[in-house]
């Protein structure tokens, strides 16, 4: 998350929030792609971080994998 955060320039606390602004999703479907499919984590216990649904780490996590996930692997 530390990695994230500081690259993508956005606060740790917006995305675990229930916030939906444009920018902050984005990023948080930067990270359940990256913690989802790259590092091997559920989408419960990545829902649980974050604090949304697993459908939606879920779903957020299977949609068309973004360009931004090669600068972390």
């Amino acid at each position: 998350m530390k990695d994230v955060v500081t690259k993508e320039g956005v606060n740790e606390a917006a995305i675990r929030s229930a916030g939906r602004r444009k920018e902050i999703v984005k990023v948080r479907r930067l990270f359940c792609q990256l913690a989802v499919k790259k590092m091997g984590y559920s989408g419960a216990q990545v829902a649980r971080y974050l604090g949304i649904t697993t459908s939606s780490a879920n779903r957020l996590a299977a949609s068309l994998e973004m360009e931004e996930v090669a600068k972390y692997f």
